[in-house]
């Protein structure tokens, strides 16, 4: 939870079903704002599944597999959480209605950062460790080793959350144009996050009821 990280917020600004700051079945599901079509296909598939499970489904509202992660799990008419920088200027403008639609259909959005904060670099890593904070486990679809997605491992791994991304043998075959997942390759490479297949989901999905 937000109460137990290093430095947790001092304030939270919530628009819609605050239930969901205690709810305690929640998975991250984050990636790049430039996703292929397969990284759209597995965050599609992730977030139904979960979704269609009562399982939270939190992420940062941002384009790409973000605004993935929210729609499906609205569509499968889950529960959805979006961290932002700011309740009162929804960024990006183009996910303004995609925000309505969460809180219209009893999901949350949450900024640590009085209303009308201008967002600097440094808000977005530290919305990306609340993003950590809110969920067990957190999956990282398709990002680059590079990206702001890197900070989310960092501050899961920090906080003792599990990461799973795509299996590499399924992304072998797409060329590095079109799967950007260095990141997903590194981790996975370096054993701080698990392979997951769609066949995995239901493994995962006892884990979380078990708590474990």
């Amino acid at each position: 939870s937000i109460k137990e990280i290093a430095n947790p917020s001092c304030l939270i600004f919530c628009l819609g079903n605050t239930d969901l700051l205690k709810y305690t079945d929640s998975i991250a599901i984050v990636g790049t704002r430039n996703c292929s079509e397969y990284g759209e296909k597995i965050a599609a598939g992730v977030s139904r599944y979960f979704a269609s499970n009562d399982i939270n489904i939190v992420s940062g509202l941002a384009l790409g597999i973000d605004t993935i992660a929210h729609e499906e799990s609205l569509k499968s008419h889950g529960k959805t959480t979006a961290v932002l920088i700011d309740l009162k200027n929804i960024s990006p403008p183009k996910n303004k209605n995609l925000a309505k639609k969460i809180i219209d259909n009893d999901g949350l959005l949450i900024a640590e950062n009085i209303p009308g904060t201008l967002p600097k670099k440094y808000h977005y890593t530290e919305r990306n460790r609340l993003q950590a904070a809110l969920s067990k486990l957190v999956f990282i679809i398709e990002a680059d080793v590079d990206s702001g997605t890197k900070t989310t491992s960092d501050f899961a791994m920090i906080q003792g959350k599990q990461i799973f991304c795509p299996e590499l043998n399924l992304i072998s075959n797409y060329p590095d144009e079109l799967y950007t997942g260095s990141l997903n390759k590194y981790l996975l490479e370096s054993k701080n996050a698990k392979p997951f297949t769609k066949d995995l989901y239901p493994k995962i999905l006892e884990m979380l009821s078990n708590d474990t």
